[in-house]
């Protein structure tokens, strides 16, 4: 039973070189924790030992750090444990999400949600876990969300309005994707779209080459 509630509820990606998978899991009636494990199985490594829920970690390009989501703010932690930083901070009403490392390692993009009610929208944002300047990337009047990077680099895929779309990075141009589209680099980088469904998929990680895992 247990690794049938794993399958149903962790949120994973694989490290860029390492071959270890990082995934949020729910274990012993305790909060949502943030785990590594090597990808020939083994026990997990419990990375994160906190009160508040961790969701969706994503790993930094060298795979030494994890960026997660917890209490509606972006947090980095050493792949061991240590160090843990929170990097964006708001206004109570808004709402960091979905955390995903550019290529080059840079920047790391996310989605928050602002605005009050019935006005409540989430856009695109990129943040440098440097400096942590903030930048908003796309404004629009729809959820804009779950945003991912394409292994060039030049590209941010994320779901708006139940379909995929993709917005360029040297440009700013956003267009749609078709439903069950190729692959939109030659690097393999491969958009899912369920027919009907309202649902995207392209949250597979990217192996070191930039392909789809």
């Amino acid at each position: 039973m247990r690794i049938v509630i794993l399958v149903v509820c962790f949120w994973f990606t694989t490290s860029p070189l390492y071959a270890k998978i990082v995934l949020s899991s729910h274990r012993d009636d305790a909060g949502y924790e943030i785990f590594t494990m090597d990808t020939d199985g083994g026990e997990p490594i419990q990375i994160t030992n906190n009160r508040h829920d961790s969701f969706s970690p994503t790993w930094s390009p060298d795979g030494r750090q994890i960026a997660f989501n917890r209490d509606s703010h972006i947090y980095v932690i050493d792949a061991d444990g240590e160090n843990l930083r929170q990097l964006t901070r708001h206004k109570n009403n808004e709402q960091d999400l979905h955390p995903d490392w550019s290529p080059d390692g840079t920047l790391i993009a996310f989605d928050r949600f602002t605005g009050g009610a019935p006005n409540r929208r989430a856009n695109i944002y990129t943040m440098d876990p440097v400096t942590r300047f903030v930048q908003r990337v796309t404004d629009f009047d729809f959820n804009a969300q779950a945003p991912k990077w394409s292994p060039d680099g030049q590209w941010i895929l994320f779901q708006g309005q139940g379909n995929p779309l993709v917005r360029s990075v040297r440009t700013g141009r956003t267009s749609g994707l078709s439903p069950n589209t190729t692959p939109v680099s030659r690097s393999g980088w491969a958009v899912g779209h369920r027919r009907g469904s309202g649902l995207s998929i392209w949250n597979g990680a990217r192996a070191r080459d930039g392909t789809a895992f």
